[in-house]
């Protein structure tokens, strides 16, 4: 009778053990990272629509398509709601439960439906600008603090071709105290990047345009400004939508063209008056004080950015940002240098989310990545995917 019991106690056993087993394997694989893959493009013409937001639906989780319409995201966990939106589109869904194949997004364009035009003295965009200023005066205070994951990519050329290449990316802590902090997670370098660039901030450059925004010497006004309204002349280009939203197109330029200021477009959502877009660059007079030299032919700048809502607060997901100098004298003519940097970041805002120094980490508050490598050329890093906002480092 012993015996049996004995038996039946260690079978019992035995089935807990494997079926806590089971249970273990099933939570480590659903545990483990998914990616997944696809393309965003005009449902009509086939064209790839290039900075298409992919989100995880009910989350802050998402990443943003490349100029070829292609996008990669790390999920934690099936199956997933993706959602895809594009202004001038209307927004796609698709739920993922494997990862064998690719998600690919095939967006219908929304037709402009044009409201009847009201001629009155002041152009329809200073009304809506104002509106943007009101209404940032009202959700900005209510940022407290966050954390972001950020993604960094930099390429410099010049006439013979790519100099260098640098990514990087890092965890972000802000807080409306005690400022900011940085912590690298991974790096890659082309082999002519040095120690010098050990604590290359993955935000350094970076700028959100609802501010005040520096420029070599200059602070420039932003589009925003409590005075902007002073400073540039806003126009109503036209509209399009973001699903049955409208999206205004408007126009910017400073009202003094001796002011040193912002040339370009912006787009506004309607009912929210909040910045989704903007494509700006610095006007003639930024440049040519800034930069007063003779032999410097021409030097061109460009500014892209978009925004999301992350809570109740908008913030930016993505930083584009280019530079182009060419040297001209005496009949001598050549591009002296080409810069481009693209930053993707993903936000958590919080009530309190600061992380503690740790003791491998510097006084700047910059840890050191741990797997920094370098790339044998600059060729195969052109081949770079684009990377989620909580992604891995492109391949």
């Amino acid at each position: 009778m012993t015996n049996v019991h004995q038996n039946t106690s260690s079978r019992i056993q035995t089935i807990s053990k494997m079926l806590l087993l089971c249970l273990w394997s099933a939570v480590a694989a659903n545990a483990q990272p998914w990616l997944v893959r696809g393309r965003v493009v005009d449902q009509i013409s086939g064209q790839p629509l290039p900075t298409a937001t992919i989100q995880l639906q009910g989350t802050y989780q998402g990443t943003i398509a490349n100029d070829e319409g292609e996008y990669s995201l790390e999920v934690r966990h099936l199956p997933v709601l993706l959602q895809v939106s594009y202004i001038g589109y209307a927004s796609g869904q698709k739920r993922v439960v494997a990862v064998d194949n690719r998600v690919d997004f095939a967006l219908a364009p929304v037709p402009f439906q044009f409201d009847p035009v009201v001629v009155t003295a002041e152009d329809p965009a200073e009304r809506i600008m104002r509106q943007v200023i009101r209404r940032k005066g009202e959700w900005r205070p209510r940022l407290a603090s966050y954390k972001a994951q950020a993604y960094t990519r930099r390429v410099l050329e010049n006439d013979e071709g790519i100099v260098m290449i640098g990514e990087m990316a890092s965890e972000i802590y802000w807080d409306r105290q005690r400022g900011m902090r940085e912590v690298v997670q991974s790096r890659r370098l082309t082999q002519n990047l040095d120690a010098q660039n050990e604590y290359i901030s993955a935000l350094e450059g970076f700028v959100n345009f609802y501010d005040d925004i520096p420029f070599v010497e200059h602070r420039l006004i932003g589009p925003t400004h409590p005075d902007a309204l002073a400073h540039y002349s806003f126009r109503l280009l036209g509209q399009r939508y973001l699903d049955d939203q409208v999206v205004y197109d408007i126009g910017v330029e400073p009202k003094n063209k001796l002011q040193a200021a912002f040339v370009g477009r912006l787009a506004v959502l309607d009912g929210d008056f909040v910045l989704l877009e903007i494509e700006l660059a610095p006007n003639r007079a930024s440049v040519t004080s800034a930069i007063p030299l003779p032999i410097i032919e021409s030097m061109d700048f460009a500014y892209r950015q978009q925004f999301r809502l992350y809570g109740e607060v908008w913030l930016p997901v993505d930083y584009h940002a280019s530079m182009e100098v060419k040297i001209g004298t005496l009949g001598l003519h050549f591009l002296l240098a080409k810069f481009n940097s693209l930053s993707q970041l993903g936000f958590s805002p919080a009530s309190s989310i600061w992380k503690p120094m740790e003791k491998d980490e510097n006084p700047t508050g910059v840890r050191q990545a741990k797997n920094r490598g370098d790339w044998a050329g600059c060729r195969q890093a052109t081949r770079c995917a684009t990377i989620g906002w909580k992604g891995r480092m492109p391949v």
